[in-house]
This record gives C-alpha cells, structure tokens and sequence, in this order.
C-alpha cells in the first residue's frame, strides 16, 4: 500500500532488489538483535525500579531522542499484541503501474 502527501510517497512492505539480500539480511539481524537487548535493558531497569519503590501497579516507558534516555511513569498494563505480516510490494512492479495510470510522470 502507498501512502500520498503533496512531498513524500511511501511505499509500505517493498521486495528487497535480489542483489541486496545479504545486506538486507545483515540489517535486519542487526536491528533484531538491537531490538532484543532494548528489550532486555528496559525489562531489567522496570524490575529494578520495582525493587526500589516504583510500586508493581506502575511501570516506566523509555525515549532514546538524541541518544539521551528519558523514562515517564505510566499505570501497568497487559503486553500489547503484535501485528502481523503483509504481503510485500515490488518496487519495480509499483513504479510501472504508477506510469500506467499517470501518477507518474
């Protein structure tokens, strides 16, 4: 799916080009592993703060703008679902279609 503004046209979910696969893998494995340790350092500073007299019904969320920590106090809540896949988009195939019924020029 594509998103329009008057500067920017996002296209969501694009099939990486065959010959960038490694570097794709390379990235994603990388912020796979960024986004485990985020996980790991957040869940042990909450529990941290629970052992230090944040009380068990409150719990911290985390902001890393400009590689600066800042943490608000929030009310406890369930884990949130995560969503699911889609299929992805060809750019190639996008960009054709796109000159095909003239929003491209």
């Amino acid at each position: 799916m594509a998103k329009f503004n008057d500067d920017v046209t996002w296209i969501n979910d694009v099939a990486v080009p065959t010959g960038l696969n490694g570097l794709w893998q390379a990235r994603s494995e990388a912020a796979k592993r960024a986004a485990e340790a985020r996980e790991a350092f957040e869940q042990a500073f909450v529990e941290h703060m629970h052992d230090n007299g944040l009380p068990r019904s409150r719990s911290l969320v985390f902001n890393y703008r400009f590689g600066k920590l800042s943490v608000a106090e929030v009310a406890a809540e369930a884990p949130k679902a995560k969503s699911t896949a889609k299929g992805q988009t060809d750019l190639a195939s996008f960009y054709a279609s796109q000159l095909g019924n003239g929003r491209r020029i």
